[in-house]
């Protein structure tokens, strides 16, 4: 076998697994992925079965500058804090769900096993958790 054929074997050799390399992420990426990740915030909706009030504390809003392909967005984080079985939680939350204001009363689900999985909703959106 020559220099010449050994380089284009090599070569041949990369390329190929390199093509497969970027299909097979691509694959993965937008394909299984999202399925775990779907899965797992549902089951963290389940396991948030039980419900209290709770308060906002704190609200900050970021605002990327975006580039010249994307615009700029957006982001919220809440702080909020609430009760269960008198023990007091603090804890925050991205969202970009309408305007919340410190102070405002807010529904809270959270997971009886480890109240410290909580998440919060308006008490006018209907949602009842654990589902």
């Amino acid at each position: 076998m020559t220099t010449k054929s050994k380089l284009f074997l090599v070569f041949g050799v990369l390329f190929f697994g390199t093509f497969v390399f970027i299909i097979g992420s691509t694959i993965f990426a937008f394909f299984v992925m999202p399925h775990f990740a779907g899965k797992r915030a549902v089951e963290l909706n389940k396991k948030r079965s039980a419900e209290t009030t709770g308060t906002i504390t704190s609200y900050s809003v970021y605002r990327s500058s975006g580039d010249k392909y994307r615009g700029s967005s957006t982001s919220s984080t809440y702080g909020f804090k609430y009760e269960v079985n008198g023990v007091g939680y603090d804890n925050t939350q991205s969202s970009g769900r309408g305007e919340k204001t410190k102070g405002m009363q807010v529904k809270i689900c959270y997971d009886p096993a480890d109240p410290k999985s909580s998440e919060f909703y308006y008490l006018d959106e209907n949602k009842v958790c654990g589902k």
